[in-house]
């Protein structure tokens, strides 16, 4: 009996169609409009660095944000500036993340992540992205161990301030089941 009624919605939505694609477009900001208007631009805790955005994301996988913004605070409270956490031993980088679990495999990705980082900028910091495209920016991020393209489009979102939309399976079904459909999303995402 859901499917059905989901069906119905779609086919309702799929008036949408009807619009030139600037007219489409122009709805689905008018509606972030209303989403914005509404409820605000919530930071949930989220650092303001991307390298610390980067990081906290990592740490909130499989946990609580409450523990999360925990494990973040004193992350930052042990390592002054990221490149500390690439002096050995690691085992204080897996103590410190315990809490939020899977310690061994966050720390596996944090210390490789910021070792390309530092490899490539020359210090552990994301700020230089800034200058780059979305697409070079994505593709860097997603080349670290424990970043995936929602992952990338999180920071690149909320620290970044990019125009990118973070899709996981989640998001991706609800918007195709009551909205418009997987070729309308694939064409603005």
């Amino acid at each position: 009996m859901r499917n059905v009624k989901a069906r119905k919605t779609f086919r309702k939505s799929g008036r949408i169609w009807k619009f030139p694609a600037m007219a489409r477009a122009a709805r689905v900001r008018g509606v972030c409009g209303i989403l914005r208007a509404a409820y605000g631009m919530p930071r949930f805790g989220n650092p303001t660095d991307p390298l610390d955005d980067l990081i906290y994301v990592i740490v909130s996988t499989r946990t609580t944000m409450a523990v999360a913004q925990r494990i973040s605070g004193q992350l930052k409270a042990a390592f002054a500036i990221w490149d500390d956490a690439l002096r050995p031993p690691v085992s204080r980088l897996r103590r410190i993340l315990k809490p939020s679990g899977l310690s061994v495999k966050k720390s596996r990705q944090i210390v490789t992540a910021l070792r390309r980082i530092k490899t490539r900028f020359g210090r552990c910091d994301l700020r230089p992205l800034s200058t780059q495209s979305d697409g070079q920016i994505e593709k860097f991020l997603v080349s670290l161990p424990g970043v995936s393209e929602k992952v990338a489009k999180c920071v690149m979102m909320y620290v970044m301030h990019r125009r990118v939309l973070p899709v996981d399976v989640h998001v991706y079904r609800v918007w195709e089941v009551f909205y418009c459909g997987p070729t309308f999303f694939r064409a603005i995402v």
